[in-house]
């Protein structure tokens, strides 16, 4: 039609060069006298714009057929109408044709009904639907003839295949192949989400490992027969990750039995702390120094995150928390295309693969061959991120390395990014409770104690507190009171900076003196740290990572059945309770103000007392007989 238009312009134009040298005027008869010359100019005019290539129309002038005087008039009108437009000539061929239904109204309305049909999770095909037409109209018609009623007129096959047709929309679609699949097959490909700056949008997700599985720890392994360690239970384990989404940079991981608002938080907690510890207990070369405070975190709505315990996580460290609409895997791609890249690049190295379907597996014998434990699964994948895929060009950042982005990007330093120590704690902390003594509290034999606390005690006596610590040093505490966090240092110096499964491992290692004894002094707490660090301090971190991580129930359990109401006694930090039987100002507690230990232990808003470094002493009596 495009160049039909040009056509009849380069007549009209002809005919108003002529019209302005008065050589023809706007009549018929003027026109028809002049159409040698009108033809010579128009094609004068048609070699000026090269060849025009179309097919010819029935009925339709060309250059070489020229029209009749009424067709260039009408062409005229049109072009002078709207100031000389080709969009004016263009023809309307496509407004031709009968446009009205051929079929009366109860004809249309039983072909639609029997069409209906056709949008169905049954997905018939275009024959049965063409017979159903068919069996519907011979049973109305039937029907109709038993009441006198007019025959309807039962549309042909092509009839109804043209209706069919026209049946390919997103609704129909979804009602034969289901939603998920329509918003796959009509997806609108575009570029995305942009993100400019690290942590800037961080997606997490769970992800069932395409691996079988031993379900214990490889150092519980090496001391078994080969028949008990076939006997040890297999499967999948899930695996938590999560990606900065403009980096391309994994931030976290954890394996994990089941997922779960518990996991799911310990990972956000591995998100904004230094992993570099972790990669070198993996064997790693490289530093896993992506860590930070996400600006916004984005998930899908599973179990392990649309629950208030994550979301409450997420808003005490200042997180948006988003939740893109399932069934569309592009509204979280940067995390979905990372479980796909494992998928290809680990597995098909791995025993025990389960590959991605029954036909890709053949006669492969997963739970035969498998042979990986938890933790041998997370040295794995942790020396696979931080060493190769780290570094590693990637395609979407257009042959840069996650890691080069990230040092590229990240412009503060790694101070600037951790999150305050008792922060930390209150949000990501192991959880307990316990009665409040003259020393404090105590948790696996570590004293914590501050002003705020010493208050508490003088104010209420022997009361329950909640408390909790980081699983990666028990130097420090949290302890709630009135509402409002306060941190408590441990009286152990050599608690400080240690993990939680170090010191559980250490007292572990404790031999009690003699029986009914539980009080340990510090350098024999020192001397089981160090073989703890010699031996198997690497496993324990590897294992933090994984579902045998301590948990705070865990410990409580331990801390009954190993029967540890221990105290690490130091030669600075004798028994603080009171003697029994003191008089009414023996035990009088002495409070002393002392500046805080470190920068990074003050307490969060309301702001508490300032830790003070050294326990409370006894205070002796001050008044004698004579004082009366």
């Amino acid at each position: 039609m495009a160049s039909t238009a040009v056509l009849r312009k380069i007549w009209c134009d002809a005919f108003e060069d002529l019209y302005r040298e008065n050589r023809i005027k706007r009549t018929e008869h003027s026109i028809e006298q002049a159409m040698p010359v009108l033809f010579h100019h128009a094609r004068s005019n048609l070699n000026g714009l090269g060849k025009l290539r179309r097919k010819i129309r029935v009925g339709t002038a060309s250059i070489l057929e020229p029209p009749g005087p009424k067709a260039l008039l009408r062409w005229l009108r049109a072009y002078d109408k709207n100031g000389k437009s080709v969009w004016d000539l263009v023809p309307q061929y496509h407004r031709s044709g009968n446009r009205y239904h051929r079929f009366d109204l109860a004809t249309e309305a039983l072909i639609g009904a029997c069409l209906e049909t056709y949008a169905s999770d049954g997905k018939p095909s275009k024959r049965a639907t063409h017979e159903l037409v068919k069996r519907r109209f011979r049973e109305a018609n039937k029907e109709r003839a038993e009441n006198n009623a007019p025959r309807l007129h039962c549309p042909s096959r092509r009839t109804v295949y043209a209706r069919l047709a026209l049946m390919t929309g997103f609704r129909v679609y979804a009602r034969r192949h289901g939603i998920a699949a329509a918003k796959r097959a009509f997806n609108i490909y575009e570029l995305g989400l942009q993100t400019t700056r690290p942590l800037e949008r961080v997606e997490i997700d769970e992800w069932k490992i395409d691996l079988i599985s031993l379900f214990a720890l490889s150092g519980v392994l090496e001391h078994l027969n080969p028949k008990l360690i076939e006997a040890v239970e297999k499967g999948r384990r899930w695996l938590y990750v999560a990606i900065d989404h403009c980096t391309r940079c994994i931030l976290a991981m954890r394996i994990v039995e089941n997922p779960c608002s518990e996991e799911a938080i310990n990972t956000l907690a591995d998100i904004t702390r230094d992993k570099t510890g972790l990669a070198r207990a993996a064997g790693c070369e490289c530093k896993w120094n992506q860590f930070g405070t996400p600006e916004i975190m984005a998930s899908d709505q599973g179990t392990g995150f649309a629950n208030t315990a994550f979301v409450a996580a997420t808003t005490d460290l200042g997180i948006s928390t988003v939740f893109p609409p399932g069934g569309v895997p592009t509204n979280r791609a940067r995390i979905e295309r990372v479980f796909g890249t494992f998928g290809t690049r680990i597995m098909p190295y791995l025993s025990g693969r389960t590959f991605e379907n029954p036909k890709a597996r053949g006669d492969y014998d997963s739970e035969y061959w498998a042979a990986l434990s938890d933790d041998d699964l997370m040295q794995i994948l942790v020396s696979y991120v931080v060493d190769i895929y780290h570094n590693q060009e990637h395609e979407g950042l257009h042959g840069e390395t996650p890691a080069q982005c990230w040092a590229r990007l990240m412009t503060d330093p790694d101070e600037d990014r951790q999150v305050e120590p008792n922060i930390r704690r209150s949000v990501f902390g192991l959880s307990f409770e316990r009665s409040v003594s003259g020393r404090g509290v105590t948790v696996l034999g570590v004293d914590y104690t501050c002003e705020a606390l010493r208050d508490h005690y003088i104010a209420y006596g022997a009361t329950r507190v909640q408390l909790r610590i980081d699983p990666n040093d028990v130097g420090f505490a949290s302890i709630e009171l009135d509402g409002a966090w306060y941190a408590a240092k441990a009286l152990q110096s050599n608690a400080a900076g240690v993990s939680m499964a170090q010191w559980h491992a250490a007292l572990q290692h404790l031999q009690p003196p003699h029986s009914g004894t539980t009080e340990y002094s510090q350098g024999v707490m020192d001397r089981a740290l160090d073989r703890v660090t010699k031996n198997n301090r690497r496993a324990l971190l590897r294992k933090s990572l994984t579902l045998h991580a301590l948990s705070a129930a865990q410990l409580d359990r331990a801390e009954d059945e190993m029967m540890l109401g221990v105290s690490i006694i130091t030669p600075e930090h004798p028994e603080l309770e009171p003697p029994a039987g003191a008089g009414l100002m023996e035990g009088a507690i002495e409070i002393k103000h002392h500046a805080p230990a470190s920068p990074h232990e003050e307490p969060s808003a309301p702001k508490p007392q300032p830790e003070d470094p050294k326990p409370l002493q006894p205070k002796p009596a001050r008044w004698t007989m004579e004082d009366e």
